[in-house]
Formats: structure tokens, C-alpha cells, sequence
């Protein structure tokens, strides 16, 4: 058993025997993910109750990762404030391009994020060129599903061409984005059903 493997048992052990624990960064994950499997509901809430008492621009991806991926409403309720107030400096963090999709995706839906969509474009970009590297896919079949999220009727004319025409050389953006951005542009005419329209809290406004 591994250094880390064991500091986690022992975790788990101390708070069975004791109903106290000693949690650290570098194990509550783990040990958070272990009391759901035991069904240890006072260990995990002591794991969501630290995570949230050390939120950090460079702990929030891996809590919110964490948070969604062991269905921890109020945890990820907590992170994803966190990361809406603080959206540049966690999307600039180390661990940001270690999100998993599906958590990526749930930021992105966000109408508070406190960012532009140009900037959100730029960092789905970073994000899904490492993670294309790290998973041997292309950027289209990496960002399939994370790129959806991009409002792209929030840009201006100016962007929204520059946009396409590096799309016609990549293909990493589907067409039928561009084209709603384009059809907004034309018409002026927006779905207030449709997420796509609604500016974030960050939109900068002509």
C-alpha cells in the first residue's frame, strides 16, 4: 500500500473509532470518495466542510471536479460561487486543464461566470488542446460537448469572422454555432429560452 493510500485508510479508521479526523489537501479527495463508498455521511460531510473552509483560486477545479463527480450538491453550489466571482484567475490556474468535461461543461453553463466570451472561447481552446494531447483525441472529439456551451451570439461581427475563418482550417467549432451567432447578428432577434443569448455576468457591452 502507497504512502498516500494508506494516510487515507488510516482517515477513514480514525473516524470510525473515533468520529474525529486529521484531513489534509493532498487526501481529502480521497478519503471523501471513500466515505461515500462506506456510506460514512459524517466523514464526507468533514470532507466537503474542509474543501470549503481551504477553497483557493488553485484547490477550486479539483473541489469542483470532486464535488460533481461524487454528487455533493452543497459543495458544488459553494465551489461554483467560488469560481463564478473569481472566473479568470481559476481559469488561469494550474489545475484547470485537469477538469473533466462534464465539469468543465457545468461551469460553462453558468450565467454568472465573471468573464467574456472571448475569453471563455480562448480558455476552452487551452483546455481542449492539452487534454487532446493527453487522451490521443482530436480538439472537435475533446471539445464535443464543452464547446456548446460557448455563447458565441455574445461576440461582435469583427470576432465572430476571425472565428470563422480559423474554423474553416480546424473544424473544432460546429457550423451550426457559428451560423445561430450570424442569424443573431442579421436579425438582432434573440431566444430568451435559449442560454446561448443571455450575457454573463462578465459580457462586456458595446
Amino acid at each position: 500500500m502507497c504512502p498516500e493510500h494508506a494516510a487515507v485508510f488510516l482517515t477513514v479508521l480514525e473516524f470510525i473509532y473515533t468520529n474525529r479526523c486529521q484531513l489534509t489537501q493532498n487526501t481529502v479527495v480521497d478519503v471523501l470518495a471513500s466515505a461515500i463508498e462506506y456510506g460514512l455521511d459524517g466523514l464526507a460531510q468533514c470532507c466537503s466542510d474542509f474543501i470549503k473552509a481551504h477553497l483557493t483560486v488553485d484547490t477550486a477545479c479539483s473541489a469542483m471536479q470532486a464535488a460533481i463527480a461524487y454528487n455533493q450538491t452543497d459543495l458544488r453550489d459553494t465551489c461554483m460561487r467560488f469560481v463564478e466571482d473569481n472566473t479568470r484567475a481559476v481559469f488561469k490556474s494550474r489545475h484547470f486543464v485537469e477538469m473533466s468535461a462534464d465539469t468543465f461543461a457545468f461551469i460553462l453553463q453558468s450565467d454568472n461566470l465573471q468573464i467574456d466570451e472571448v475569453d471563455v472561447l480562448a480558455s476552452v481552446k487551452e483546455w481542449g488542446t492539452v487534454n487532446s494531447v493527453v487522451t490521443d483525441q482530436t480538439m472537435a472529439e475533446v471539445l464535443r460537448g464543452v464547446v456548446d456551451h460557448v455563447r458565441f451570439p455574445l461576440l461582435d461581427a469583427a470576432t465572430l469572422q476571425k472565428i470563422e475563418e480559423e474554423n474553416d482550417k480546424t473544424s473544432i467549432i460546429p457550423v451550426r454555432l457559428i451560423a445561430k451567432a450570424w442569424k443573431f447578428q442579421a436579425t438582432k432577434r434573440s431566444d430568451p429560452t435559449d442560454p446561448h443569448f443571455r450575457p454573463r455576468a462578465g459580457t462586456h457591452t458595446a
